[in-house]
């Protein structure tokens, strides 16, 4: 991500931080009359992991 070195010079400064809890994986919501190809997407991605 393009901003992902921004917290470290100081340009981006972490707020809220007690509201994030640690994650372990992806997560991705999506309709649930999602296209076809949204869910060969999302199947190519979850054998991946």
């Amino acid at each position: 991500m393009e901003a992902a070195e921004d917290p470290a010079t100081g340009r981006l400064e972490s707020v809220l931080r007690s509201y994030i809890h640690p994650t372990v994986g992806m997560y991705l919501y999506f309709p649930a009359k999602a296209q076809p190809k949204l869910h060969a997407f999302i199947d190519t991605v979850r054998h991946r992991a």
